[in-house]
């Protein structure tokens, strides 16, 4: 009999799976230029019942003053700012995974292991704050709809509050480890 999706517990890799969700989206955002530069167009594709005579002024002004005659519109915004994003998303996002994948490489049996473990779920914890604050900011800097924005942000929230309960599963593993020790 199945189980109502509501009542299901959290998989045990779901920090892992929101995690790749949030890069996925994060990527294909970073790959459309956060949204802020259109492709070159012709004339034509920009106005559409525009005159071969209004056409000929416009590329003769465009000639005159040494630009493209396919009007390039462009962002307001230099390239070396959304560069200087770009990577510094992506820097982060993959730390994210990095940290979340070695630490989910150890299965801690000693106590120096989930020590290792912690470190690397807390540094995935701050990666995500990163994120958060990063993503707050070029929401700030960059015209962005929110629609895109809210899920996203959503999700590192629970990607936070995910991360917080593993690393609070483990201590609780990591006491009865430790009281087992003691006993020994």
């Amino acid at each position: 009999m199945a189980v109502i999706a509501n009542l299901r517990n959290l998989s045990r890799m779901e920090y892992y799976k929101n995690a790749m969700r949030i890069r996925t989206e994060i990527t294909k955002w970073i790959m459309r230029d956060f949204g802020t530069k259109k492709n070159p167009k012709d004339i034509k594709h920009t106005i559409a019942d525009i005159t071969e005579d209004e056409e000929k002024i416009i590329n003769e002004i465009f000639v005159k003053h040494r630009k493209s005659t396919k009007k390039e519109f462009q962002s307001v915004y230099p390239d070396w700012f959304t560069e200087v994003e770009r990577k510094y998303l992506i820097d982060i996002m993959w730390q994210m995974m990095c940290s979340i994948i070695s630490a989910n490489s150890v299965y801690p049996e000693i106590i120096a292991e989930y020590n290792f473990r912690r470190v690397k779920i807390d540094e995935a914890i701050g990666a995500v704050h990163q994120l958060y604050y990063e993503l707050d900011y070029i929401s700030r800097v960059f015209p962005q709809n929110l629609n895109f924005f809210e899920p996203l942000l959503d999700a590192l929230e629970k990607e936070d509050h995910l991360l917080k309960g593993w690393r609070q599963s483990d201590n609780k593993l990591r006491k009865k480890l430790e009281e087992k020790l003691k006993c020994a």
